[in-house]
């Protein structure tokens, strides 16, 4: 039985985080208040978009709410090593949600010294989008034009063999299919949702798709725009790790996501951080969203402990796959994996950071995507990164 007023008093107070943020103690040190000053930025706009949503009533109530909502979550949710005043006040004082916390590991000693460093993936997000919304991000962010801009400024890349626009539309063919596995995948939607993996048969010359549909050349088309529901995708040669990077995956293939980031129009890229990503066993992808492993690493990209994105998985030094060793390993052929990244950025002034993903088919790196809507680092607090400083260069926060 429905009880709309129930569902309605539901609608007005439910919420996921208070829509403003609190000041920090007078104890807090310079670093915490610019690392607030951003996530004050990225609160605000946030809330624009929920009062635009759901009205400023509903934003005040559920603000109101949210100290008390914030401890029913923390009953209900407490993991028993973590305190329960912890987490709620961790809910309500950083704006740090139950999963964010668990993202986080706020639950470790160390991590949880640094609290005030981490800035949300939603936060980071909403940031990003608000200040490229002028800067034509569909060239980096989408998968068709991102293809026609690496060709355009020389960078090396994933062949495309086919492209649509989806909906029906033709698709645009550019190279002959190899005799060879194939990847299918949504030109806009992220962490490899959607990506299918068309194996080859040398038998009888075909592609089966994982759901046993025999596919030629003249149906793989029609195929793709059925599988994705008319969304505009891409189709592409299966990439496979090359020697160097091989042992870090059963399969799939392994990227590093590099950050990028320039002060201002004219001043040097540089790199801001970033990770990178293993796949487990039976897995096409190696998003942590599809269960894959990530590892934060340094400037020199010397690699940390790899960790999933699963409640309390275990941080590991190797591989639970393939044994082989991740923490503190420098990634193999980091110096030509960062000038390419580099390189990629050069051309884009407007866009302050961009999160490229890089992959080692062979012994040079390719671009495999750009993203002006990256995710945060798995436990490098972002306030411990350069991207402070880009993000409060004098007037960009304000436009």
């Amino acid at each position: 039985m429905t009880f709309p007023l129930i569902h309605r008093l539901k609608r007005l107070v439910d919420s996921n985080d208070l829509a403003w943020t609190l000041p920090l103690p007078p104890w807090a040190d310079a670093r915490d208040r610019q690392v607030r000053r951003i996530r004050i930025a990225a609160r605000a706009v946030l809330r624009r978009r929920l009062i635009a949503a759901r009205g400023r009533l509903h934003v005040l109530a559920s603000s109101l709410a949210w100290p008390m909502l914030a401890a029913v979550k923390a009953t209900r949710c407490r993991p028993r090593q973590t305190g329960l005043f912890d987490l709620w006040w961790l809910q309500v004082a950083h704006n740090l949600r139950l999963s964010e916390q668990q993202d986080f590991r706020l639950d470790q000693p160390a991590q949880r010294r640094r609290t005030r460093r981490f800035v949300t993936d939603g936060e980071n997000k909403a940031l990003l989008e608000h200040l490229n919304r002028h800067a034509r991000p569909e060239r980096v962010r989408d998968k068709i034009p991102f293809g026609r801009f690496c060709v355009g400024h020389g960078l090396p890349t994933v062949t495309l063999l086919a492209e649509s626009d989806g909906a029906g539309a033709d698709a645009r063919w550019f190279a002959p299919l190899p005799a060879d596995d194939l990847f299918l995948k949504p030109a806009a939607l992220w962490g490899g949702q959607g990506a299918c993996l068309l194996t080859y048969s040398s038998s009888d010359q075909t592609w089966r798709a994982d759901d046993g549909v025999r596919l030629t050349r003249s149906t793989v088309a029609d195929y793709a725009d059925r599988r994705l529901g008319g969304l505009a995708w891409v189709l592409q040669p299966r990439l496979r790790n090359g020697p160097a990077w091989a042992a870090f995956s059963p399969d799939a293939l392994c990227t590093v996501r590099v950050v990028t980031g320039r002060m201002d129009a004219g001043a040097p890229v540089e790199i801001v951080g970033g990770f990178m990503r293993f796949p487990r066993a039976h897995a096409i992808v190696d998003n942590l969203s599809a269960g894959g492993l990530g590892a934060d690493y340094n400037a020199r990209g010397r690699l940390g402990w790899a960790r999933s994105l699963e409640p309390n998985s275990p941080w590991c030094d190797r591989h639970p796959d393939t044994g082989a060793l991740i923490a503190r390993t420098l990634i193999p052929g980091w110096d030509r994996v960062a000038a390419l990244a580099l390189r990629a950025h050069a051309p884009i002034t407007e866009i302050a950071l961009i999160g490229w993903d890089v992959a080692m088919p062979g012994p040079e790196p390719v671009l495999i995507e750009g993203n002006t809507n990256w995710g945060v680092l798995l436990d490098t607090p972002l306030g411990d990164t350069r991207y402070v400083e880009i993000l409060l260069q004098p007037g960009r926060l304000g436009r």
